[in-house]
């Protein structure tokens, strides 16, 4: 039983997958390449509250693919699906915050990739923020709330990142005997 667990944290670990973050009917008609049928979809899903479908309209915002090309809406989109725990969303809002507005996307750019990194479960490939240093995400809150010149403010993120750094919940149960 030990040996099988181990080897699905390894396989888990080294294929590089987020086998913890949920394929919706709109992703998987993105990730087949029909662009025009997985929009609507992907739309329904994400005003639906699915954080999954927000990588891939994430995606399609920031690539122009399917949609009019929309910068704001994607990193929008993208850091929704980052907080949801899509460890691709993480590196894809890395990678949109290495543009440098101003010094706070660096600063904000390097705390995802130190969330992202140390706070990644080897098991499902989900980024789990609860568990992450609160100090970190409350910097990010505030970021969030005040970001550069150019960049959209987000009040969701912001309140997200809040909640978050009030850690794990821990649930105690007591068995008599």
């Amino acid at each position: 039983m030990m040996k099988s667990i181990a080897a699905l944290a390894l396989t888990a670990a080294l294929c590089g997958c987020a086998a913890g973050v949920k394929g919706t009917p709109g992703m998987k008609l993105y990730s087949s390449g029909q662009t025009t049928e997985a929009i609507p979809v992907l739309l329904a899903e994400v005003q639906a509250g699915e954080v999954s479908a927000r990588y891939p309209l994430g995606l399609a915002y920031r690539d122009g693919v399917g949609v009019e090309r929309d910068a704001v809406r994607a990193e929008i989109l993208l850091t929704g699906a980052a907080i949801g725990g899509d460890p691709r969303a993480v590196t894809a809002i890395r990678a949109i915050l290495a543009n440098n507005r101003c010094p706070l996307d660096g600063e904000l750019r390097s705390l995802w990739g130190n969330v992202g990194t140390m706070n990644r479960n080897l098991i499902t490939g989900v980024v789990e923020l609860n568990t992450a240093p609160p100090f970190m995400l409350r910097r990010m809150a505030e970021i969030y709330d005040q970001p550069c010149t150019g960049a959209p403010v987000q009040a969701e993120a912001a309140k997200s990142m809040r909640s978050l750094s009030n850690g794990p919940r821990t649930m105690w149960i007591y068995v008599p005997g």
